[in-house]
């Protein structure tokens, strides 16, 4: 709790500062003169086009006028010159300052932030108070979620110095500042995203027993892992000495090559989709071969098909990088890809702390336990019909003693605790059928509905194979005894 209570005080003071300082950015506007490199282009344009300077209109409007002094400007001034002009002439013609993606980076930085830290507070409390423990997976959602908060701190650095806006309207000092943060972004969204997918995987191998499916994770898991980690490299160092990404910009030559930082940003993009894509599909032949009538099935697959909402934020991240990579208005342009990518994240982490918050509210709430059995036609909770009657018979067995709404029992069947490497083990999905009695004379019964196996060489049932059987928390069980 204390925790929780932490990064909302920390995001609260970052929201608070970054809502000031924009409200200082917002007044910084002012009259600038043209650049002294531009001013024989204007002299000699000025009274060709339009006759006077006193002639707006024309200087605001014609693109002759704008076409020439361009050609002109170009091959007179530097970069940081050319933003200077640009600023010149939308301060004299009064065109405003567009801060609305300023606005919508500023307002999702403290709005999504704020809900995954919601979230990942419910995993932690949930672990704790229902006494299960942090796994591995918990350990890497958590590194995942510093990962990501820094990242929008990165971009509350950028927010602080006016990226957002047209470039025009930034000093040379903030866009390199700018591109500064802009470089670290890059770095932690690859960390945060990585940790996100191998948090999901880990979860996975959590809750699934199955030899195959186990094997597929783990090649998932590496795969992400080294196509993120050259991804990683390649953004570290596409610019050596590391200065030059955020200076070549003010160069038409440039002194220092780098790699084409925007073609691997959209490489990346690619391997994300691919990423969410497999992570979707890996457990949905397993959930279809559980012996489950198909609402539990469909309630199955929505649980495990929640973070689709991430593969759309992928997708939707993929145009506003390419727009980057062809912009000459790299301050205005960015602000869709660090939009999309906090929500990628954010998406990401709270997809991956559903289900332990859901356990969470199960705990507190039994009747928002989701049941993944067969269910009593009567309902939970319902009484007999006046014209059934109950059973005189004694039960058969202790299993027939409990009422159970335990839906799904994982069985291991294991050869004396041996590990020959051959692909011998049984899961067997056990489905507890309860029914009631229907019209007539029909006793209550209760017992073992069917019973799925899958894998190979089944061992001997009379116990001589010395085969250890041992039940899996893999999914959640409750007993509500009679």
């Amino acid at each position: 709790m204390r925790l929780i209570l932490y990064l909302f005080f920390v995001l609260q003071c970052l929201w608070s500062k970054a809502v000031l300082a924009s409200g200082f950015v917002f007044e910084r506007d002012s009259i600038v003169a043209a650049p002294n490199c531009s001013l024989s282009c204007l002299s000699h344009a000025i009274p060709k086009f339009c006759g006077s300077l006193s002639n707006t209109s024309c200087i605001c409007s014609s693109s002759e006028f704008t076409t020439a002094v361009s050609l002109c400007a170009y091959s007179a001034c530097q970069i940081p010159d050319l933003l200077q002009l640009k600023k010149y002439s939308a301060v004299t013609c009064g065109v405003k300052n567009d801060k609305t993606r300023l606005n919508e980076v500023l307002n999702t930085d403290y709005i999504v932030p704020a809900l995954t830290a919601l979230f990942v507070g419910g995993r932690i409390a949930a672990r704790f108070r229902l006494h299960v423990g942090l796994g591995a997976d918990d350990w890497t959602m958590l590194a995942a979620s510093a990962a990501y908060f820094i990242d929008v701190g990165t971009s509350l650095g950028l927010v602080l110095n006016d990226f957002g806006l047209h470039t025009c309207w930034l000093s040379v000092e903030q866009v390199i500042t700018g591109k500064k943060f802009f470089y670290a972004a890059e770095l932690f969204y690859m960390v945060s995203i990585t940790l996100i997918k191998l948090a999901l995987l880990l979860f996975f191998l959590r809750i699934f027993t199955d030899h195959k499916l186990r094997q597929a994770i783990w090649i998932t898991g590496l795969f992400i892992f080294l196509s993120n980690l050259s991804i990683f490299l390649a953004l570290m160092f596409q610019c050596v000495p590391f200065e030059a990404y955020w200076t070549n910009w003010m160069y038409k030559v440039q002194s220092v090559k780098c790699l084409n930082g925007f073609a691997v940003l959209e490489a990346a993009a690619v391997f994300s989709i691919l990423h969410h894509s497999m992570i979707l599909i890996l457990p949905i032949p397993t959930v279809w071969r559980l012996n489950l009538v198909w609402k539990k099935k469909a309630n199955l697959l929505i649980m495990f098909s929640v973070g689709s909402i991430a593969l759309i934020c992928s997708f939707m991240r993929l145009p506003s990088l390419i727009r980057l990579h062809h912009s000459s208005d790299l301050s205005y342009d960015q602000a869709p890809v660090v939009l999309y990518s906090h929500l990628e994240q954010s998406v990401g982490i709270i997809c991956a702390c559903l289900p332990a918050c859901r356990s969470l509210l199960e705990h507190y709430f039994p009747a928002m336990k989701m049941d993944f059995g067969e269910s009593n036609k009567n309902g939970p909770g319902s009484s007999p019909q006046p014209n059934q009657q109950q059973s005189s018979k004694p039960p058969r067995s202790r299993l027939e003693k409990t009422e159970s709404t335990m839906s799904l029992v994982e069985l291991r069947v294991r050869p004396g605790g041996k590990d020959n490497g051959n692909d011998d083990t049984i899961t067997r999905h056990l489905s507890v059928n309860h029914t009631s009695g229907r019209r007539g004379n029909e006793d209550k019964i209760m017992g073992m509905n069917s019973i799925v196996e899958t894998g190979s060489n089944v061992g001997a049932a009379d116990g001589s194979d010395n085969h250890g059987i041992y039940t899996t928390n893999s999914v959640e069980m409750t007993r509500n005894k009679t």
